[in-house]
């Protein structure tokens, strides 16, 4: 089972330690680095590649979805710059997704920023009664670019809820995989983060309330066109 990631940056700091995380793994990943930079390092633990969009205007949600359809894995992953997952969790991983699982399965990693668990946010809207939301999560890829990827309508940030919100309505759980974390060990989402209010009205929009696990999407999906 082949492992992609694609990750959005603009800050290519952090590009050796997000590598160095995954090479703790006997598992071998492909890793897409797609942002508004060039080839800042070349010398990484893991095999990568780097696609440049060279308008930090696009949002980071386009270049998640430029690197998932880059992607060549079985299993797709999507991740932020700042993100630092545990020793063994790849391989850990593809034991869990090796087993019988709907096609719209999702797997995740506990959730830390900093060190500090914050896996109670997992939940959509933190609210303990409903779906698991994954963080630096993956999805087998074949459903994922079938349901046509993340919502053209977002940004930055909430198109993961979004996402894996749908996937759960069509039959997908979230297995956490408890032994391991995914650390997010800085919280300056210069990527996005000036984004927050504007995508978040479109989340609330997309998922009226009341909210409840049953809860249905108000609009079909806007797919992206050409990239």
């Amino acid at each position: 089972m082949k492992l992609s990631i694609a990750v959005a940056t603009n800050r290519s700091i952090y590009w050796v330690r997000f590598c160095e995380a995954l090479a703790k793994n006997d598992t071998q990943v492909e890793v897409i680095f797609v942002g508004p930079v060039g080839v800042g390092v070349t010398d990484l633990a893991v095999p990568a590649w780097f696609i440049n969009v060279p308008d930090p205007a696009v949002g980071a949600a386009r270049c998640w979805e430029v690197g998932a359809r880059a992607a060549t894995g079985d299993l797709l992953g999507l991740a932020a710059d700042d993100c630092v997952y545990s020793p063994g969790f790849l391989d850990a991983l593809v034991k869990e997704a090796s087993k019988p699982h709907h096609p719209y399965d999702m797997f995740s990693a506990r959730y830390h920023v900093s060190g500090t668990d914050n896996t109670g946010q997992q939940r959509m809207w933190s609210m303990p009664e409903m779906p698991l939301v994954p963080v630096g999560g993956f999805a087998f890829a074949g459903p994922y670019h079938r349901l046509g990827g993340i919502d053209r309508r977002f940004h930055g940030v909430f198109w993961d809820s979004d996402l894996y919100m749908h996937m759960y309505q069509l039959g997908g759980r979230t297995t956490l995989l408890a032994d391991h974390v995914c650390d997010e060990q800085n919280h300056e989402h210069v990527l996005y983060g000036a984004n927050h209010g504007a995508d978040q009205a479109v989340l609330h929009e997309l998922w009226p309330a009341p909210l409840s696990p049953d809860m249905q999407r108000a609009s079909p999906r806007e797919r992206w066109g050409e990239l």
